[in-house]
């Protein structure tokens, strides 16, 4: 889904022009049909907003859009250029104010504790299975997974452990012996992946659902259950930890327990890491994840050499203990607490983290990062 990438006010005009000059033709070559709620205003014209962003899509970038939902997403990135957006009830057209943005410097924000509507405050915007407990959107860096007690009559049984550190999270599948396919193989792979793990918990039917947070996960077991069917059966059954679980100083402890290493060897520990996602017991997944985290971190720096990986620009000074200052970046997660794949970690300046996270120019710079990481990877793997 590509509606974020389109970022300029005149590409929306340039295709507001072409849909006047010719409906049929216009509505034909993007491929969108009749708007179902959301329209832009446009010199006192309501047009469909899911076909004008297609046509600025392609006047900006010259591409087609692709497959993407529309509704609210559509209408907050119209919003965002500056155009009048209504939402049609019957036959009348009300005025809408501005709908509430989920984005960040990362483009998303969803606040621990508050509440979303599935469908237009998630679905509608990044994409992704409308139905299920796990959704996993083409073109977007989230798995969003869904607990609630609905599922209880399936066997699933979610919940926090004792020490409220590890969340345990109840695969997909209806009937007989749950596998890695689908939704499940998408939460074991989600760091080699480059997605987020997104875990939101649903308040009952027609009710909103409520963000919980970020999670990685850090191991899986099989577990003795039943199917729909009341049939027993074997489910897999994640150990989600928060990815704010990790510290920074608790990476640091662990990195000063790794011993000095070629970077080839700390590469291939990096990456065994990475994919060390196994059957473990899950009192035991946040030490896990944290050591994960730490073999991770270790490499990044010895690959950065003290120079910052998207300036090129050696560390601003030495910490006490006589290395270089870089701070580490996730190019694809909310969050740079806990690392989990060599492939979107950098090891980059404190300036140049603060501006990617809170800067103009900071989805650019990220996606540059990301550039110069797989060059790098690519470099290195030969």
């Amino acid at each position: 889904m590509s509606i974020s990438k389109v970022t300029e006010p005149q590409a929306v005009l340039d295709a507001i022009a072409e849909y006047r000059r010719g409906p049929d033709a216009f509505l034909q070559k993007y491929k969108r049909g009749e708007a179902r709620e959301y329209y832009v205003v446009h010199e006192g014209e309501a047009l469909r907003s899911k076909a004008i962003l297609a046509g600025a899509h392609f006047h900006q970038h010259g591409t087609d859009i692709g497959k993407f939902v529309g509704g609210a997403g559509v209408a907050r990135q119209l919003q965002k250029l500056g155009f009048e957006m209504v939402i049609r009830r019957g036959e009348k057209d009300v005025p809408i104010g501005e709908i509430s943005s989920t984005e960040t410097p990362h483009g998303h924000s969803f606040r621990i504790g508050a509440h979303y509507n599935r469908r237009a405050d998630i679905h509608e915007v990044y994409g992704g299975q409308m139905q299920g407990g796990i959704s996993t959107p083409a073109d977007a860096p989230f798995v969003f997974i869904f607990t609630g007690d609905a599922g209880e009559q399936h066997g699933y049984r979610d919940g926090w452990q004792e020490d409220h550190e590890t969340f345990l999270y109840t695969g997909e599948g209806q009937k007989g012996d749950m596998t890695f396919k689908a939704g499940n193989r998408a939460i074991r792979d989600h760091a080699a992946d480059g997605k987020a793990i997104l875990l939101f918990k649903a308040l009952g039917k027609g009710k909103p659902v409520e963000f919980m947070g970020e999670f990685v996960c850090a191991g899986w077991e099989m577990i003795d259950s039943h199917d729909i069917d009341k049939l027993e059966r074997k489910a897999i059954q994640f150990h989600l930890v928060r990815a704010d679980a990790v510290a920074e100083s608790e990476t640091d402890e662990e990195l000063e327990d790794q011993p000095i290493a070629p970077i080839d060897d700390l590469r291939t520990s990096a990456y065994e890491a990475a994919t060390a996602v196994r059957n473990t017991n899950p009192k035991e997944a946040r030490r896990v994840y944290r050591q994960r985290s730490a073999k991770i971190k270790a490499y990044i720096l010895a690959r950065a050499g003290g120079v910052c990986e998207l300036t090129g620009e050696k560390a601003p000074f030495l910490t006490k203990s006589g290395q270089p200052y870089l701070e580490v970046h996730h190019t694809q997660r909310l969050s740079d607490d806990g690392l989990d794949h060599p492939r979107w970690v950098a090891a980059i300046s404190p300036t140049a983290h603060r501006e990617i996270h809170f800067g103009e120019r900071g989805d650019e710079l990220n996606e540059r990062l990301k550039e110069i990481i797989a060059q790098k990877e690519t470099s290195i793997g030969r």
